[in-house]
């Protein structure tokens, strides 16, 4: 033993915390590192000691970055012990990527050509710890030969297999087409070692061979047989005798053996010759009819673990059904009488495999009570295996059956499964429906007891089927409108009930239980009562349909059209001025047109069904013989990039005509006009506008939200822009103003408060806060030290931005008559709940800001707060982080794209420019993250220069696409930076510029 070394690691275990630790470690380290610097003085005992406590203090987890040469020169030393400390040395301190293993390859093949085992083996594990590329494509061939050799020791091809079998993991293209390596002889001499006498041989040979096949299978059939007749052997009753007891595992023979052939078995068909597969079904039949339940842990473990490899074989065959019967008979009992929820576990997965054996599946049905109490059982993962054997169960004949139990089992079942057995009774009622009938009734019981869990996509394939089946559509709308009549009801049974009375609803308004008053009484009443914003948009499209078929109770409808035009949900604010507009006299042809009975819609694969499937999806980088059988895994395919070709800058807006568009799906908002074929991402031409719409009559469409008249929306500024003429005959409004120049965003707040009164944060954190805040959608933007901070959270659809806006006061007095102003700027529609009055000391608060875009805004709207705290008033000033770079998204293009478009705009107001100097050194992937955040593609390859970022993207404000280029050139040397900034609005660019410095000043 070295004392040295002893001492040391019992002076480690002696200290009583952990800075002595660290002060005995660095004093060693101290030690080493004086020591190492005379290297040569050094014995090899020596330096062994010393790399031992080097690795010892490694393994406490201290960093060690010296020392790596002396460890590695004691692989070249001829003693086992030095080459120990120095293998070692090199697979815990050195990764495959260091430059270090070059210098020790040579020695690393001296080893393996060594005739001592020992070294051998400590050479083998090194390579297949370590891995690295040049050991795989240098070594492989020593590996070979040892495995190979006839003179090697069963314990060199052992490691020597199981070496090859890292390698062929780590670099599996190293072994070439062929899957040999190019070595002809290699396939037939590793197929003969299967039958060597040393167990262990063999057991790591069927290792690496079923690494071998899992890549080509089709390389190694002859493996099949040799296979069949070693199983045979290891479970033959004499099999302990022939083999010693050094193999047998709790009266197993070698079980991991005998897993690994019958997983090696399953990538290919069952066995030609006759005898070789009465050999392979005997060797399984006793698998299956001999494992028995026994008491010990291990030995059970053991035996099931062949027993359920054996059942997945079984599985492969598909057509053996005496071996199926006998799968079936064993996997009952397992349930029924098996105490260890592990065994029932696999028993209900190898059912649920299994029921698509048609010998099976009959078979399967006896045992359906014990599976349907086995989803009450205490282990969720036992209940969700319940679930999918049920599900494969039900067919024509039992489909009534197995759904009842499945709805019945949904009220009480548990939260964590019910979004899953909710989908799984939707899918079986659609598929084994005895009739469409059944089908919406069980449907809608689903969506009564479990609404919660019901997705979108279930109602909505009830409302398909029943769009395409006009036999079902009376039912369908009787049904739903008792459905509705009932309470409580949820918004899943709202949204379907809503769709088939609004299209429906006319096939049983003869009736005066549901006369259209009748109708309109009830949509109304579950308009009101309903919180979701997407129910309301559909319970809306359902009134003005009702509307269009039934003008007799227009004049009860109108009122809930006009008020719902004030909402502060934007899209059911734009349903309601659509609609309201249609039911203007003299426009009946428009609203019929509009508002007629949905198409059928086009046959296709349920959605039920892939969202299923999707779940159900293998997650796993193997290729495992089901996945072979089924030809592999298929990778995703990656988007391709955007096609961008450059047009000309001047060229001219054409006008559309735009119709008012009804809900083409439930739920969803009206279609926007499609783009031509010939529209480009990176346009840079004034794309044709929607035409403006006059609600002349009605309400402003800019009203403010709150019931306060906005001012005038302002469009975006374009060099073309035209009048446009009203979608409904009327007017359009005049062309705006020419764009004013582009504001500061923040030259306000740099010259000071406008107010005298004393404010503690500088200008210069504020405006850091808000840009960070700006990238990153949410954060501080305001931080007083003397109590009120100030955080937003920034969500964004469509041209609807809110903000909500959270207060702490973490001062030492109240903050009392808090008021918040919002600036008024064009463009922008601001509506604003109040913010909280008091603020405790500690206490917090929040509100919530929403803005309407309508044109590109040049500077973010500025926010005063005043209030009074410690008897002091006080006005601080601040922005909400929300600039039209919001509205952007990155897209692609090649060289020859990017600078076509580029070469369009020149000059500004919409390019902008900045040269300044770096006060630090220049990081390229600073400035890629800087572009990324504000939603620019960085575009790789694209500028001749490398030292260049160029990036690209896209931002649509209120139905107008505008495109933006970016580029930094960077001079490295110098610490030189020139920003420009080209984009199809001015102020855009000007906006873009001022965030980006911002984030470089920072």
């Amino acid at each position: 033993a070295m004392r040295g070394l002893t001492q040391f690691i019992g002076d480690i275990r002696n200290c009583p915390n952990k800075e002595e630790e660290r002060k005995r470690v660095d004093k060693e380290m101290a030690n080493i590192r004086k020591h190492f610097k005379e290297a040569t003085k050094l014995t090899a005992y020596s330096k062994k000691k010393y790399v031992w406590k080097m690795l010892y203090i490694y393994v406490l987890g201290y960093e060690v970055d010296f020392g790596h040469m002396e460890a590695l020169n004691l692989i070249t030393c001829p003693g086992y012990p030095e080459k120990t400390v120095g293998y070692l040395a090199c697979v815990l301190l050195l990764s495959e990527t260091n430059e270090f293993l070059r210098l020790i390859i040579n020695s690393v093949k001296n080893d393996l050509m060594s005739n001592n085992d020992e070294i051998q083996a400590i050479a083998l594990a090194c390579v297949a710890n370590v891995g690295g590329r040049e050991f795989a494509e240098t070594l492989t061939i020593d590996v070979q030969r040892i495995l190979l050799s006839p003179k090697s020791r069963p314990q060199a091809k052992k490691k020597a297999a199981l070496c090859m079998l890292r390698l062929l993991r780590k670099y599996p293209e190293g072994f070439g087409e062929d899957g040999v390596g190019g070595i002809p002889e290699f396939k037939d001499r590793l197929l003969d070692l299967l039958e060597d006498t040393s167990l262990g041989v063999v057991t790591a040979t069927t290792s690496l061979l079923l690494g071998l096949v899992s890549h080509s299978p089709s390389l190694w059939v002859e493996a099949v047989p040799k296979c069949c007749k070693l199983l045979s052997k290891l479970t033959h009753p004499n099999a302990i005798n022939e083999y010693g007891a050094e193999y047998v595992y709790h009266k197993t023979v070698n079980p991991w053996l005998q897993v690994k052939i019958l997983r090696l078995l399953q990538y290919y068909p069952p066995p030609e010759k006759e005898e070789v597969q009465r050999k392979l079904e005997d060797a399984l039949s006793k698998i299956i009819n001999e494992t028995t339940m026994q008491k010990h842990v291990n030995a059970n473990n053991a035996a099931h673990a062949v027993l359920f490899e054996a059942v997945n074989y079984v599985i492969h065959l598909e057509t053996n059904k005496t071996l199926t019967a006998a799968c079936v008979n064993m996997l009952g009992q397992r349930i029924t009488s098996a105490q260890q929820p592990n065994y029932r576990y696999l028993s209900l997965d190898a059912m649920q495999r299994m029921s698509h054996l048609p010998d099976a599946a009959e078979q399967f049905k006896k045992h359906r009570e014990m599976v349907i109490a086995s989803l009450r059982d205490n282990d969720v993962s036992l209940r969700r295996r319940a679930l999918d054997v049920l599900y494969s169960m039900c067919d024509n004949l039992n489909s009534e059956q197995v759904v009842g139990e499945l709805l019945d089992y949904l009220k009480t079942a548990d939260f964590s499964i019910r979004e899953e057995l909710v989908l799984r009774v939707a899918i079986l009622s659609e598929r084994f429906s005895p009739n469409l009938k059944w089908y919406v009734d069980t449907i809608l019981k689903l969506m009564m007891s479990a609404g919660d869990h019901v997705g979108d996509n279930i109602w909505m394939r009830v409302v398909q089927i029943v769009t395409n089946h006009d036999e079902l559509q009376l039912y369908a709308a009787e049904t739903c409108f008792r459905a509705l009549s009932k309470e409580p009801v949820h918004e899943s049974m709202t949204k379907c009930g809503g769709y088939v009375l609004g299209e429906f609803g006319h096939l049983i308004a003869h009736r005066p239980a549901s006369s259209p008053e009748a109708q309109l009484a009830l949509l109304r009443d579950r308009f009101h009562q309903c919180e979701q914003p997407n129910t309301r948009q559909l319970l809306l499209t359902a009134l003005a349909k009702l509307l269009n078929v039934h003008p007799s109770i227009k004049d009860a409808i109108l009122p809930i059209l006009k008020r719902s035009t004030t909402t502060i949900d934007a899209e059911l604010q734009q349903r309601a001025i659509e609609y309201l507009a249609l039911a203007q006299p003299g426009r009946e042809g428009t609203l019929e047109a509009v508002l007629d009975v949905m198409p059928n819609f086009p046959e296709r694969e349920s959605i039920l069904t892939k969202q299923i499937k999707e779940r159900e999806r293998a997650s796993t980088t193997d290729r495992t013989a089901a996945q072979v059988k089924a030809g592999g895994n298929k990778e995703e395919v990656e988007p391709e990039p955007v096609e961008v070709v450059p047009v000309e800058l001047d060229a001219k807006s054409s006008k559309t005509s735009t119709s008012v568009p009804s809900a083409a799906r439930p739920g969803q908002s009206p279609p926007a006009a499609a783009a031509g074929p010939a529209q480009d991402l990176l346009d840079f031409s004034d794309p044709a506008p929607p035409k403006a719409t006059s609600y002349s009559g009605s309400v402003d469409l800019m009203d403010d939200l709150l019931g306060g008249p906005a001012a005038p929306a302002a469009k975006a500024p374009v060099a073309s822009a035209g009048l446009m003429d009203d979608i409904f005959g009327g007017p359009s409004a005049p062309p705006p103003a020419a764009a004013a120049a582009p504001v500061d965003m923040f030259g306000d707040l740099l010259s000071g408060p406008s107010t005298p009164a004393p404010v503690a944060v500088s200008p210069q954190k504020v405006m850091d806060l808000v840009c960070l805040a700006i990238v990153a959608d949410q954060g501080t933007i305001y931080e007083d030290p003397a109590g009120l901070c100030v955080a937003a959270q920034i969500a964004v659809q469509g041209n609807v931005c809110k903000v909500l806006l959270r207060y702490k006061n973490s001062g030492g007095s109240p903050i009392q008559a808090l008021s918040m102003h919002v600036e008024t700027i064009q463009g922008v529609e601001t509506q604003a709940q109040p913010a909280p009055d008091t603020l405790p000391p500690g206490g917090q608060g929040q509100h919530q800001v929403q803005l309407n875009v309508s044109a590109v805004f040049a500077a973010p709207p500025k926010l005063t707060y005043t209030f009074t705290q410690g008897g002091v008033s006080r006005t601080l000033e601040t922005f909400l982080p929300i600039t039209p770079c919001r509205f952007q998204a990155p897209v692609t293009c090649t060289k020859e794209q990017y600078f076509g478009v580029w070469g369009k705009i020149t000059g500004p107001p919409n390019e902008v420019a900045k040269v300044f100097k770096s006060k630090k050194p220049i990081v390229r992937k600073d400035f890629e993250d800087a572009i990324a955040a504000l939603r620019y593609s960085v575009l790789v390859g694209v500028d001749p220069n490398p030292n260049n970022i160029v990036g690209a993207a896209r931002a649509s404000v209120a139905g107008q696409d505008m495109f933006c280029v970016i580029r930094i050139e960077t001079e490295p040397a110098q610490q030189a930076i020139k920003l420009t900034i080209k984009t199809s609005s001015p102020a855009l660019s000007e906006v873009t510029r001022l965030v980006m410095m911002t984030l470089f000043s920072a």
